[in-house]
Formats: C-alpha cells, structure tokens, sequence
C-alpha cells in the first residue's frame, strides 16, 4: 500500500504541476508532515494527503474526521484525504477522487478570497520522533493530537512509517526512522507484535523512548510491563498532550546529560 500511496502521490504533483498550482510536498506542518501543502489565490493554504485504505465500513467516514482534525489542529483554509478506491456517490466533504482534486481546486481558485498573510510553512529539514503505533483509524487522533503535539513542543516534528515516502523494504525504512530520530514515542495499545518490535529495536539502540498506553497495562507482556508507561483514554487523547510532552523532554534531557559526561 505504501508504494502505491506513493504512485499515487507522484500522479497528483504532476496534476498539480500541469495546473499550475505552487505545492510542496512534505513540507512541515505544525509538527506534520503532509503529502502536500498546495497554496491558492488570497494566501489560502491547502493540506492534501493520499490515503491507500482498504475498503471498510465507516472507511469514508475515518476519511472526513480527518479532514477535520487537519483543519482544527494545522488551522489550514482547507484541508482534503484522496481515496484510491472511492465511490464518487455518497462522499464526505473534503473527501475527493484522485482524478476530482485538481477541479475542486480549480474550483477554489476561482472562488478565491483574500486571506490575512500566513507564516511560511518550513521547508527546512526538522529533526523528528518516530511513532510506533498501531495504524488503525482508533489511533489517528493518537497521533495527531497528542504525538503531533509532544514533538512539536520539543522543536522536532512526529513521523511514522505510513507517512513518509519511499520505495524499498518497509522494515528497512523503519530501521533507518528509528535510527535518525531524536526519540521514539511507542503506543503499546493491545501489544501489537509490530510495535513491540519497533519498541525492542529501539532500546536495543539505546534510543530515547516514551511508552503510552490506552489499553490495561496490566495486559502487556511481562518483558515490558516494567516499562514507565502513561495510560491514556481513547476518544480524550487531548489529555495526553501534557504528560506526553513532559515525558518527551525527559527522556531528551537525561539522553543530553549523558552525552555531556
């Protein structure tokens, strides 16, 4: 799915491109890291991000919370999730085909009404905490409300695997996130296999970790059950913000003290 998240990301820049709308792609957002950042007429500011799910119930409807959340938190004048497979009957706002983005944006162009001047979005590579975390749609706000936040309070940005863009080997790409970050910031939430191993990778690296948790903790595995690790509430991930952020500086300060001696 990531490389076609990524097929179909490369097919957008060059839709765009052919329309003559300014991007960038991956820029820094409040922390994030969207597809695109397309900027329209009357200093409006766009989010776009390409999403490769499989087909579900409530699949649409995990696509337009998004698209709200984007616009709460990143405070853009719109925000849009593109569905590889959508049906165009029913759709969400904010929830487009591959092939309807650029005449919505067009559309938008057309429409357009000046805005105050917006900070420049950061073109600068950041340093970044990665996320182990579970992908499912329960954890979205996990990542963008609270995980976004933390990282963004300590001067880095937050990324996790099915974010980033690349081609190869999926384990290899999140070996190499793992290793560059700052800091890994691991959800053990019903202890998936793929995170305890993200998590296991990590320390086998001595890499400044914070755990959370919305599931018991008395339900982890013995190995990491004596790990400090924050519980946390689905659905008031708000709450997680502050403790998560202190816990992130934490882990930095005592990796700083060490590196001083």
């Amino acid at each position: 799915m990531i490389r076609r998240e990524k097929e179909l990301a490369d097919q957008i820049a060059r839709s765009l491109g052919a329309a003559g709308i300014p991007f960038d792609r991956e820029a820094s957002l409040g922390g994030f890291h969207p597809d695109f950042i397309a900027y329209l007429p009357g200093n409006r500011t766009f989010m776009i991000d390409v999403k490769v799910w499989e087909k579900h119930l409530g699949f649409r409807n995990r696509a337009a919370h998004q698209v709200s959340r984007y616009k709460e938190i990143f405070g853009v004048d719109e925000a849009f999730v593109v569905l590889d497979n959508l049906q165009r009957s029913s759709v969400p706002e904010g929830v487009v085909t591959i092939d309807r983005l650029v005449p919505v944006l067009l559309e938008h162009c057309r429409a357009a009404t000046p805005r105050k001047q917006r900070k420049p979005i950061s073109r600068v590579p950041q340093e970044f905490v990665f996320a182990a975390m579970p992908f499912e749609a329960v954890y979205d706000d996990t990542f963008l409300v609270a995980m976004t936040h933390a990282a963004k309070e300590v001067g880095a940005v937050c990324r996790r695997v099915d974010t980033v863009q690349f081609s190869g080997d999926v384990v290899a790409e999140i070996h190499a996130l793992i290793r560059e970050s700052i800091a890994v910031i691991v959800d053990l939430s019903e202890s998936r296999p793929n995170v305890l191993y993200e998590a296991g990778y990590a320390h086998a690296l001595d890499k400044p970790a914070v755990h959370i948790c919305s599931t018991p903790l008395s339900e982890l595995p013995f190995d990491v059950a004596h790990w400090n690790t924050l519980p946390y509430d689905q659905g008031r991930t708000s709450f997680l913000r502050g403790p998560l952020t202190e816990g992130l500086r934490a882990v930095l300060r005592r990796r700083e003290s060490r590196s001083d001696r």
